[in-house]
């Protein structure tokens, strides 16, 4: 970036018909060295020490093997860093890494092969076409604070609540147009797309010799089209001095590939699972990005309630009906299951959860709702049936009321064998529940059942609470 100190030099990355490598400029030398072979060499006509080029980046690479052989790469992508904004919890901008305002930033350059020629002088040559500039889905980062005075203090920062931080790229497209030997002419026709406006998908590849087609591959595409559906961040695609430019159809679709055939032989044929995917930017998503199904997450942030942080701590309240939870089916969503081979045969495609055992993430069943029957003590159902949510640790949240029957309870009994049991919470959610209900004047009966067999990996609390030694007449233990 010019103006803007180097701290290290830049290493640059090469792969071309079985050779690769990596190499650096030497800053004592000014001259380029292959780091992975000291025998590859490596000669940049177009680099300028003194930095009369723009930007003082290289234009052309020469790159040549042991055999003899050179491979020419010409500068085809840059990708520049369009915007870098940040806004605080009120609404002021926030200062960034990257001034955009006095500097040219690019976060990388492309080189693409241009020529090659054999040791035997015989060269090839490589044509691209360039589209016009495409400007990609920004990197966004919410940073939420929350500050608890000191003891005996007020103050509060000014910078409490959520801030945001944006970091946009923009680039062309470049593409094989055509690769040309002596007679031999290989073309790569293409056309344009829905799902990323700016880009070209493969239609045909065409071979000709002396200027006659002799051979030719066709390839067929549909699109997979995203539910519109449920929570998405499609509200930070434009923010100040930057619009995306998204269409409808860009945040919806998704290209695939049909099937594709040799001239006029038989097909081969692709077929994907059929679960429908969301929006690009839809939040249901697991912890690793995949597609989780749960359209109601409301943001990118997890639930951690579900990884046994009490519910007495309201800070996370906002993110309390998120799921993160990786499903195996809404996983497989789109993907590819069966190829049909042109003779009649196939091959077709399983796919599992990948595993791991360093850490215990929540499974997705827990915090769904699940129905559950209050009783009184003597047995006596209740005249309603009402839900609870599955929480491993989080305690337990009850959707509705608690309604008990006292049907069979003579009256000098009538509420003494009436309770609502409590299944699976937390031994340290005890003084708060004891607190509220001490307040409400109803008796309770609290007991943490054995219901380990729900929650994964199984937790051990104790299973029962002796009302002999409580020592509280309005609990039942």
């Amino acid at each position: 970036m010019t103006g803007i100190l180097d701290s290290q030099p830049d290493t640059f990355y090469f792969n071309a018909f079985g050779y690769s490598g990596k190499f650096i400029l030497d800053w004592n030398t000014n001259k380029f060295i292959c780091i992975s072979d000291p025998n590859i060499k490596i000669i940049s006509p177009s680099y300028n020490s003194s930095g009369s080029n723009v930007n003082n980046a290289p234009f052309t690479f020469f790159i040549i093997v042991p055999d003899g052989h050179k491979f020419r790469f010409d500068l085809k992508v840059k990708t520049k860093i369009n915007r870098a904004y940040g806004i605080n919890p009120s609404g002021g901008g926030i200062s960034t890494p990257i001034d955009l305002t006095n500097h040219e930033g690019y976060s990388s350059r492309s080189y693409k092969l241009k020529e090659i020629t054999t040791n035997k002088g015989e060269i090839i040559n490589f044509n691209y076409e360039e589209t016009s500039v495409s400007k990609n889905f920004p990197n966004v980062n919410l940073n939420k604070k929350n500050f608890t005075p000191m003891v005996g203090s007020n103050y509060v920062p000014n910078q409490i609540g959520v801030s945001t931080y944006y970091f946009a790229t923009e680039q062309p497209f470049s593409y094989l147009s055509s690769i040309t030997y002596g007679d031999t002419e290989i073309k790569f026709i293409t056309s344009n797309r829905i799902d990323l406006k700016e880009s070209k998908k493969l239609d045909k590849i065409q071979i000709k010799y002396n200027n006659s087609v002799v051979n030719e591959f066709n390839f067929n595409y549909a699109y997979f089209i995203g539910n519109p559906n449920g929570y998405n961040w499609d509200s930070f695609l434009n923010y100040k001095y930057y619009n995306t430019g998204k269409t409808s159809n860009e945040l919806t679709h998704r290209l695939k590939l049909t099937s594709f055939n040799e001239q006029t032989l038989k097909p081969y044929i692709f077929n994907y699972n059929t679960i429908q995917l969301p929006k690009k930017t839809s939040y249901a998503t697991d912890y690793w990005g995949f597609y989780n199904g749960q359209l109601d997450n409301n943001s990118f942030f997890p639930n951690i309630y579900r990884f046994n942080i009490e519910r007495g701590n309201t800070f996370y309240l906002n993110f309390e009906d998120n799921n993160k939870s990786p499903d195996i089916d809404f996983c497989k969503a789109a993907t590819l299951e069966t190829i049909t081979y042109p003779s009649g045969g196939y091959t077709d495609y399983n796919y599992e959860l990948h595993s791991f055992d360093n850490y215990v993430t929540p499974p997705k069943e827990q915090g769904s709702l699940e129905s559950f029957n209050i009783s009184s003590g003597d047995g006596n159902p209740s005249t309603k049936a009402y839900q609870f949510v599955i929480s491993e640790g989080g305690g337990t949240i009850f959707k509705g009321g608690a309604l008990l029957s006292t049907r069979g309870c003579n009256f000098a009994d009538l509420y003494d064998n009436t309770f609502i049991r409590i299944e699976h919470f937390k031994p340290s959610l005890i003084p708060l529940i004891k607190n509220i209900m001490d307040n409400s004047g109803y008796n309770i009966m609290y007991a943490v059942q054995n219901r380990v067999n729900e929650l994964n990996p199984p937790v051990t609390f104790p299973l029962t609470f002796d009302p002999s030694i409580s020592g509280n007449t309005n609990f039942r233990f």
